[in-house]
């Protein structure tokens, strides 16, 4: 009877120990499997080496683009203009922007031939008034004053008796003016011959600035005409 139930609490041990044994055996398959379909079931890992780069910074707006202020060329000549950059055209620094050919004109040759003709009128003009106060004045300007000068006295001896103090007064100052041509003509004074050199100076500087700014064709053809 003890014997019996020895051998009957001896086989619940055992079986306890077997289905203890088959549920631990479960439950790490179970285990191990779970892991397998969570490594299986992760996302794939791509790797890329670290390098060292310069990182660019880009910003975006949108508007119209335009300059602050605009600036106008001028030139310090005249000329036929025969180059124009167009407008919107890019340009380098040192690029030229226009060119300009400043060739004379035709209007340009003829101003310098009248202003060089003129100049030369007024040197032989001044030219003349030195040399007449220098060596006297010529027997027709001599006769003209005296001419003016009889005239001036006839005219105040005839006056209708008795004359009024205005015609006294006209006749008068007449004679003294032909007297003063007179004397002036026949002995110039230091005043009358330096105004004359002074003139005579001015019309040679004249003519030497417009022939150092004329081209040598200009001066042969003002020389000539």
């Amino acid at each position: 009877m003890a014997a019996s139930r020895r051998r009957r609490v001896l086989g619940l041990i055992v079986a306890l120990g077997l289905a203890g044994g088959a549920g631990a055996a479960g439950l790490a398959l179970i285990g191990r499997d779970g892991d397998d379909r969570q490594q299986s079931d992760g996302p794939d890992l791509t790797t890329t080496p670290v390098e060292q780069r310069p990182l660019a910074e880009y910003l975006e707006v949108a508007g119209t683009l335009d300059y602050a202020s605009a600036v106008t060329l001028t030139v310090q000549t005249s000329g036929v203009l025969t180059h124009l950059e167009p407008e919107g055209d890019v340009v380098a620094q040192g690029e030229p922007l226009y060119r300009i050919i400043s060739d004379p004109t035709e209007a340009d040759t003829a101003d310098v031939l009248a202003r060089l003709a003129s100049a030369r009128n007024s040197l032989v003009a001044a030219r003349e008034d030195l040399s007449d106060a220098l060596s006297g004045p010529s027997e027709s300007d001599v006769a003209a004053a005296r001419a003016a000068l009889t005239d001036a006295r006839e005219a105040q001896d005839s006056l209708v008796e008795p004359p009024s103090e205005a015609e006294i007064s006209s006749a008068e100052a007449t004679v003294a003016t032909a007297s003063e041509s007179l004397e002036s003509l026949l002995d110039p004074s230091p005043a009358d011959r330096s105004e004359a050199r002074s003139r005579l100076s001015a019309a040679e500087s004249d003519l030497a600035e417009l022939l150092d700014g004329a081209s040598q064709a200009e001066i042969d053809s003002a020389r000539a005409a």
